[in-house]
């Protein structure tokens, strides 16, 4: 059974990517990001958010944040996380699982266009084991694209 809930603040639902938009544009920086092992966790802090709604503008998924006073019928909470995806080069995290499900999900057009996309892709529909993932961040495909080394 379906539970509504009111929220008088900003909360964070499942279709949250992860993106970071709202992080960087808050202006009170409410929102707080963390880091921990292998999760990429960000937060809302209820002490500091004036509730002026900047993050639900410039969130570029429809409904991941939801606002003052409104009625869902989804999951929400103040924070949310999810598993970080490291580049394969370099070692270094670049995105969140969730940000590459959401374009392999909503973007089927870029599969041709992306490695990591298509990568996702194939683990998505079970053709490529995770083990076998070899994701590369903007960085690194871009020292490879134009033959810059590693200094």
């Amino acid at each position: 059974m379906e539970r509504m809930i009111r929220f008088s603040w900003v909360a964070f639902t499942d279709r949250c990517i992860l993106c970071k938009t709202c992080f960087k544009n808050c202006p009170m920086q409410a929102i707080e990001s963390e880091e921990k092992d292998n999760v990429l966790i960000l937060r809302i802090n209820d002490r500091v958010c004036i509730q002026c709604e900047v993050c639900m503008e410039v969130c570029p998924v429809d409904k991941a944040l939801i606002g003052i006073n409104e009625i869902v019928r989804e999951s929400v909470s103040n924070s949310i996380s999810d598993e970080k995806v490291y580049c394969k080069r370099c070692g270094l995290p670049f995105t969140s699982r969730r940000m590459l499900e959401y374009i392999v999900d909503g973007f089927p057009n870029f599969l041709y266009l992306n490695d990591n996309i298509r990568q996702m892709s194939l683990i998505k529909n079970r053709i490529l084991p995770e083990e076998e993932q070899d994701f590369v961040c903007p960085d690194c495909l871009a020292k490879e694209m134009y033959g810059e080394k590693d200094r």
